[in-house]
């Protein structure tokens, strides 16, 4: 089992500074209803201001810096490593979106990267670890050693061809404490909820703080379990949450930076950043359709035409979308291959699969129970009394007749709590099935925005 050790520095010191933040998607600014927030060169800048003065103070990255946002298409975190390396992360944990587009490119971002990952509760489907991280780590600044783990739940919402397992969190949690029992502080990286958060608190008492996962895009929280404190970071990388940790007995402190219009960018990234907006803009400014002015498409309507998309181009009887997938809406005026992208950034292939009636039913109630929570094309279904009334192409459903449905490896695999469906009811191999951008692509591209 590999252990990283930083090398000891000579002074004595009786407090350290802890740098934090998370969820680094996009390299610029992003939008929040809390106003414009994050970016790598206004996060340098602030990064660099502080270690002006604490040249020691440790920097930690949260987690999730792959799939989910249009970047995250294009670039599948290479260019966030890059980033998070120029601005002087010291540690970083996974978080979910690392692993969406399979093990391979989670071990390039892995050894692409100038600083050390920790997964303290992963293991590859072969049972190992993910080769270039390591399972916890001890950071010693002057005489004081910090121990830091990395945990991530819900593993599961990664892509199923992500290669990784996830093992129990409070467990692992206690194999690291062991590991880490001379540290002076342990601290404990997180993407999972605060309820999970305060139960590895009370679980393992030797840890002496959470830096967790976001819990707002534009606000950072914060909360005790006795003395120890859960430092939720806000979303996009729109803070950077400092703490101070003082000798055993003293207080501890806490300042919060927000990554906001008003900090200098650092002029060197600023200048990296606008060429990749101009490489995306160059990339995915090609018009597929237009949306009338007077057309307004909600996520709902979005998720509704996305799944209309995957029914024509298979032509199945029915396509389900899980919304959760869908990350963006369309809007009124020309429709891009950006737009289609940040909708659907993370390439889900879609499979056409032959179910029983009885089946469908089953996959539609779950649907019926989570509301608006998927999208359906080819289906009604008639919620006005306490049994569901559900119709195939106007007919209703037939409990031992065969339909074929359009869904994603997502939903296929058992994600987002649907059934896991058989490999043997596919109507061609994964891999031969088109992914779900493509077939919006497509489907936009022969068809007016509706």
């Amino acid at each position: 089992m590999s252990l990283s050790i930083c090398p000891a520095l000579s002074a004595q010191v009786d407090q350290i500074r802890i740098l934090y933040f998370n969820d680094a998607h996009e390299p610029d600014m992003v939008a929040t209803e809390g106003g414009y927030l994050g970016g790598v060169a206004r996060m340098k800048t602030v990064v660099d201001s502080i270690r002006q003065s604490a040249p020691d103070a440790l920097l930690l990255f949260g987690g999730d810096l792959g799939g989910g946002t249009l970047a995250g298409k294009l670039y599948r975190g290479s260019v966030m490593v890059d980033f998070l390396s120029d601005i002087g992360v010291d540690y970083a944990n996974y978080g979910q979106h690392d692993f969406d587009y399979g093990i391979d490119n989670t071990l390039a971002l892995t050894h692409r990267a100038r600083f050390t990952w920790i997964s303290s509760n992963t293991m590859t489907r072969e049972g190992g670890t993910i080769i270039g991280s390591v399972p916890f780590a001890i950071h010693r600044i002057g005489d004081l050693n910090i121990g830091i783990m990395g945990l991530v739940d819900k593993v599961n919402t990664s892509s199923p061809r992500s290669g990784i397992t996830q093992r129990d969190i409070i467990d692992c949690a206690r194999d690291a404490v062991g590991h880490l029992s001379g540290a002076d502080y342990i601290i404990a990286l997180t993407q999972m909820n605060s309820e999970l958060n305060e139960q590895l608190l009370r679980e393992c008492p030797q840890i002496d703080l959470i830096l967790g996962e976001e819990t707002s895009q534009y606000i950072t929280n914060v909360h005790f379990v006795g003395d120890k404190m859960i430092v939720d970071g806000c979303g996009n990388m729109g803070h950077l949450v400092e703490v101070t940790l003082r000798s055993k007995g003293g207080s501890h402190a806490l300042s919060v930076h927000p990554i906001s219009p008003s900090v200098r960018p650092d002029e060197r990234l600023e200048s990296r950043v606008r060429a990749i907006d101009e490489e995306i803009e160059s990339r995915l400014g090609v018009r597929l359709t237009t949306l009338p002015q007077d057309r307004i498409c909600t996520r709902r309507r979005t998720g509704e035409l996305v799944a209309k998309a995957f029914r024509e181009h298979y032509g199945t009887d029915i396509a389900l979308v899980q919304s959760g997938g869908i990350r963006a809406d369309l809007r009124s005026g020309d429709i891009t291959l950006r737009d289609v992208y940040s909708i659907l950034p993370y390439e889900n292939r879609i499979i056409p699969v032959r179910l029983p009636g009885y089946s469908v039913r089953r996959l539609l109630e779950k649907a019926i129970i989570d509301g608006d929570d998927v999208a359906l094309s080819g289906v009604e279904i008639d919620r006005s009394d306490q049994d569901p009334i559900i119709r195939v192409d106007g007919a209703p459903l037939e409990e031992d007749k065969e339909y074929t449905i359009a869904l994603s490896e997502y939903v296929l695999s058992g994600g987002g709590g649907f059934d896991k469906i058989a490999d043997s009811s596919y109507l061609l191999p994964l891999d031969r099935a088109d992914t779900d951008s493509d077939i919006l692509i497509r489907y936009l591209s022969s068809h007016s925005a509706e």
